[in-house]
């Protein structure tokens, strides 16, 4: 990796305090657009709504194939709830509640009607950053129409990555780019607004990657607000592509151009994304306990506790298994038992081409261990789904995509040991 001048701490401060204050403003501005275009955008969605259920699945209706609806229901609530009279949801993170509501889409039609709520829920421990961009796109559209322009926009931003992927290596690592997001459904995840967030941020990171690879002295601070960028817009999905995208396309850049890849290196800008996601997530919780009567830090960290397991949840004992956790993600991940037979012969013809071409093509064995930095990151969502055993075995369904940084990883260190060879006694890419 190529030795820079690096940005120094006060540097890295100034970005995160200017980004905690741009994205409280945001927040600000949001709720001053107008509350009864959103209140007539959300109640036009109610009928489809109640019509689609809290948790349908869609396509084949596998388990992997089952929307969230429940919690993009949640999102449409929070947002609603956050207007010029009621400023202080920015941080509170209001849910309007009624005895009366028989599920969480009736509360919705009771608020959109105006009705007056008889109780307040406190939903403080994330940013909801997306309250801000679903304002925005309810002031003007339906729930189900912002789904329908967020797909193509998913698409479109999908195949833009693609072409530029092809652009600066080639057409076979583009090829496999998009291979690693169809695995993981992507015909479902632009049908809920929760599901996209994470692809969208890690998609947009990952056009910025080749300017960055050409400025790495902006590395550090790239990771850092990517890591504070997913705490602030996601609502707990899958968080860690946006660290594991964008960070196995900088290194196929860099072994392209003969750049010495260092481990220490890749486990620093790893640092950078946790510190900016969990720094991001402390100032939530600071300012919701500084300027409201809501001890953020309570009730933030003890829902963290319980859901790491260190303290367990009484009522949710049973998901706190490891085994079970990763039970779960095998029945989404090969959906049924002859999904599994597929997928198995899928990696018994992969070896066996790769057991071909490193005989045909006399790839140097040092390639496999020279690129081994891909397998480092292919294992990071798997250490992730230990220590989150809990929130993995109850929402498999849709945490299971962080799978994608597996696939993605897997692929591009094929593709680097594919075109490597030996150069000064270091293995390196050839160049297409």
């Amino acid at each position: 990796m190529t030795n820079k001048k690096s940005i120094n701490g006060r540097g890295y401060l100034l970005a995160f305090l200017a980004t905690v204050l741009a994205a409280t403003i945001l927040l600000i501005l949001s709720s001053l657009l107008p509350q009864s275009c959103i209140l007539e955008n959300i109640a036009q969605s109610i009928g489809y709504l109640h019509s689609e259920g809290e948790r349908p699945s869609v396509f084949d209706r596998e388990e992997s194939a089952s929307l969230d609806t429940f919690s993009d229901i949640q999102m449409l609530r929070a947002a609603g709830a956050m207007h010029d009279g009621n400023l202080g949801a920015i941080l509170t993170n209001d849910l309007y509640c009624y005895e009366s509501a028989d599920s969480i889409t009736q509360e919705l039609e009771f608020f959109a009607a105006g009705m007056q709520e008889d109780s307040i829920m406190h939903y403080v421990r994330y940013w909801m950053g997306f309250r801000a961009l679903l304002r925005v796109g309810l002031t003007f559209l339906s729930y189900f129409q912002i789904r329908r322009y967020l797909g193509l926009a998913f698409f479109c931003l999908l195949f833009a990555l693609t072409f530029r992927i092809a652009k600066y290596t080639d057409e076979k690592l583009a090829y496999l780019f998009a291979l690693s997001v169809i695995l993981v459904r992507p015909q479902v995840i632009v049908s809920s607004l929760q599901f996209c967030c994470c692809f969208f941020i890690a998609f947009i990171a990952m056009l910025i990657v080749p300017w960055l690879h050409r400025n790495p002295k902006w590395e550090g601070i790239f990771f850092m607000e990517i890591g504070m960028l997913t705490m602030y817009l996601d609502f707990y999905s899958v968080p860690l592509i946006t660290f594991g995208y964008p960070m196995v396309y900088l290194l196929v850049l860099q072994v392209k151009n003969s750049q010495t890849v260092s481990v220490k290196r890749i486990c620093t800008l790893l640092l950078y994304w946790f510190l900016g996601w969990g720094l991001m997530w402390m100032a939530k919780l600071l300012l919701t306990t500084l300027f409201t009567e809501i001890n953020g830090f309570e009730n933030g960290i003890s829902s963290f506790l319980g859901r790491v397991g260190i303290i367990k949840n009484q009522d949710l004992l049973q998901y706190y298994s490891i085994p079970y956790a990763f039970s779960q993600l095998f029945k989404v991940i090969f959906s049924d038992f002859e999904g599994a037979i597929i997928y198995c012969l899928g990696i018994l013809f992969c070896v066996a081409a790769i057991v071909y071409r490193t005989v045909k093509r006399s790839i140097p064995l040092g390639a496999y261990f020279a690129h081994k930095y891909f397998l480092i990151i292919a294992a990071i969502p798997f250490v992730w789904f230990v220590i989150t055993a809990q929130p993995i075995a109850i929402h498999a369904f849709f945490q299971y995509r962080s799978i994608a940084i597996v696939y993605w990883s897997l692929f591009a260190y094929l593709y680097v040991v594919f075109n490597a060879k030996e150069a000064d006694g270091v293995v390196i890419c050839r160049r297409q």
